[in-house]
């Protein structure tokens, strides 16, 4: 994993560019729907500060060599329509995982899964990585989908290890290897 780069990625419908402070209002503008966070153990943020203070945070990663998340823009509106990050890099195990959010007008189209397939792209073909996972709660069988139609292999459930909103979730995951992707993308 030796590149520190983290550049924009482009596939036939998005554009996925590293979030920049500007970005804060159109993120909120589709966070603020509470639905995208039915299946997170997070609620929408307050307002278009604290995405702001998140965004903040977000690129003080990149001292750490770690790349900020991606936003998502879907070039038929050209507006900001999700973000998708490559977190918990591991360069001793050569592993990360995946994190992605869409806003809901967007759903079933086929953009989150184009968005996954190409920063599994950049993680395997330009950092390197040997491995992605990916995990969303049991029931989000959209966002399992997802993760199936990117070529993701389901792992597992474990169950009830997350307490959120008011009740213990289960979690399913999902990886994709190296080796898988190069069959893949061959």
């Amino acid at each position: 994993m030796a590149n520190t780069e983290f550049p924009a990625i482009e596939t036939s419908r998005l554009l996925l560019r590293p979030v920049e402070p500007g970005d804060a209002p159109a993120i909120y503008a589709y966070q603020s729907d509470a639905e995208i966070y039915r299946y997170m153990n997070t609620e929408p943020p307050a307002s278009a500060d604290a995405v702001a203070e998140t965004i903040r945070q977000w690129l003080e990663l990149r001292a750490e060599d770690r790349p900020p998340p991606w936003v998502i823009i879907f070039k038929e509106t050209g507006r900001v329509a999700g973000r998708i990050g490559l977190d918990h890099l591991n360069r001793e195990h050569s592993a990360g995982w995946l994190d992605y959010q869409l806003a809901r007008e967007l759903w079933g189209r086929g953009i989150a899964t184009e968005a996954v397939r190409a920063v599994l792209g950049y993680g395997f073909g330009t950092l390197g990585l040997n491995r992605i996972g990916a995990y969303c709660w049991d029931g989000n069988a959209a966002s399992q989908r997802v993760m199936e139609k990117a070529g993701m292999q389901y792992e597992g459930t474990l169950r009830q290890i997350r307490f959120a909103k008011g009740a213990y979730r289960d979690l399913r995951y999902y990886s994709m290897l190296a080796e898988e992707w190069r069959a893949g993308n061959a």
